[in-house]
């Protein structure tokens, strides 16, 4: 059994790979299950110009997305669908010991 987790920072693009990742496990059979982790929010602020004036400040907010998706499957299957991934996506894949 393969863990296979994804984030990223652009919500459609993670969506539209993780569409193309479960059609894909669809068409070949695979059992698979997907969770959705919570976003997590990292929020700076910046000071405009830091002498007088600090009211004046810029707020920004960097938004993480992750899957996780459970795979009964081998490492070798997976292996071409992640050579086609984009580049603002990380992957990271474990192999998890099932509990008898």
């Amino acid at each position: 059994m393969l863990n296979l987790k994804l984030e990223s920072i652009n919500k459609k693009c993670l969506y539209l790979y993780t569409y193309f990742i479960l059609k894909i496990f669809s068409i070949k059979n695979y059992k698979y299950k997907i969770n959705f982790l919570p976003i997590k929010i990292k929020k700076i602020t910046f000071l405009k110009s830091p002498h007088v004036f600090k009211r004046s400040k810029e707020h920004f907010e960097l938004k993480k997305y992750k899957i996780n998706i459970n795979i009964n499957t081998s490492f070798d299957t997976i292996k071409n669908v992640l050579i086609n991934k984009p580049n603002t996506i990380k992957t990271k894949l474990n192999f998890i010991k099932k509990m008898i």
